[in-house]
């Protein structure tokens, strides 16, 4: 089963990677500032798109995002385009 994990180096910069079976197979590239998570990009290896592994890391990243009471600035179109099909559903987090 794909695992999301988030690492961070000390200066806030980093990515939500997907696992599986001890491979990283996605990534959903961040930094996380003092009140803000901004998305730069999200990709998923070619082999496995089409899954809805991206969806499962931008869920991670909103999910992350609502517990740290952090606003998301999306510069990354994927994550873009999800927020934008439903601003209400991601009031709360994002700044548009």
């Amino acid at each position: 089963m794909a695992e999301v994990k988030l690492e961070l180096d000390t200066a806030g910069k980093g990515a939500f990677k997907l696992y599986e079976n001890g491979k990283a197979f996605g990534v959903l590239e961040v930094e996380v500032t003092g009140e803000e998570v901004i998305v730069h990009h999200t990709e998923v290896d070619a082999g496995s798109q089409g899954k809805g592994y991206g969806r499962k890391l931008f869920d991670a990243m909103v999910d992350y995002a609502r517990t740290q009471g952090l606003k998301v600035k999306a510069y990354c179109s994927y994550v873009f385009a999800q927020l934008k099909r439903d601003p209400e559903k991601y009031a709360d987090i994002w700044t548009q």
